[in-house]
């Protein structure tokens, strides 16, 4: 991708974390404050090129509390907890290993709200709602459009 000039800090994204490898596992040491604060959002594994730019958006999720809580999740399918987390594990692993890039996570917080409404057996409650979800849809959306392909590791599912 090229003239990027890191269209993901131009929309509010910021820095949350790099991926590593050590021995063939992948984690994240230099977890941001912002990363393990309790709010929901969107975030994005990014590979950067020598030169620091973006390179590709490789995959765009969404969390509902923090961002290195969902990590651990990501951790577990790593292990061998599901096919598309061995997967999304053997594509980072190459990725790190044979290239002279870096993979970055960068994030932003959705909007909240609270809200009142009835619920279906007639009471009156309040809860907190977000717009994860949307934004996820609409992140990948964009970033297709930008980089003329979706994000390579989204949609890894099954065997």
């Amino acid at each position: 991708m090229k003239d990027n000039n890191h269209y993901l800090k131009k929309n509010g994204f910021s820095f949350a974390g790099s991926i590593t490898h050590v021995k063939e596992e992948i984690q994240v040491s230099d977890w941001t404050d912002d990363a393990i604060e309790n709010f929901p959002g969107i975030y994005c594994w990014v590979l950067f090129d020598q030169m620091n730019n973006i390179k590709e958006v490789l995959y765009i999720w969404k969390y509902g509390k923090n961002l290195k809580k969902r990590f651990r999740e990501h951790i577990g399918g790593f292990r061998g907890g599901s096919n598309s987390g061995l997967k999304k594990k053997t594509f980072l692993v190459k990725k790190l290993k044979d290239t002279k890039t870096k993979i970055e996570i960068w994030h932003k917080k959705s909007h909240t709200f609270k809200k009142e409404y009835t619920s279906v057996l007639d009471h009156k409650k309040s809860g907190r709602f977000s717009t994860e979800g949307y934004d996820e849809e609409d992140m990948i959306e964009y970033v297709t459009k930008f980089q003329k392909f979706a994000p390579k590791l989204n949609g890894t599912k099954g065997g």
